[in-house]
């Protein structure tokens, strides 16, 4: 994950970890409810877009109005020299 990566790609890299001895027993690995998130982007003075992203997918009716990337994008137009474009919070599964 990160700058420059594919969501697709993203996926792919991750999948096997949802082929471990007794992930398919974890209900979001069985109902398609798995998420990764850019660990670059824990602890930095952005980490509130990753927040709303988890708010999001736990809460979808009460933060329908947010769209956590966009604000990824929005911060970084705005405070820093680059763009972020990549992927930083990827669902696994689309539904």
């Amino acid at each position: 994950m990160g700058f420059g990566v594919d969501p697709d790609v993203t996926r792919q890299r991750l999948a096997p970890y949802l082929q471990r001895p007794g992930w398919r027993r974890l209900a979001a690995v069985r109902e398609g409810r798995v998420h990764a998130l850019y660990h670059g982007g824990a602890r930095t003075l952005h980490d509130y877009t990753y927040l709303q992203y988890i708010a999001k997918v736990l809460h979808p009716e009460a933060f329908a109005d947010i769209e956590p990337l966009e604000a990824l994008r929005r911060h970084y137009r705005k405070w820093l020299p680059i763009r972020a474009d990549g992927a930083f919070m990827v669902p696994f599964f689309t539904t």
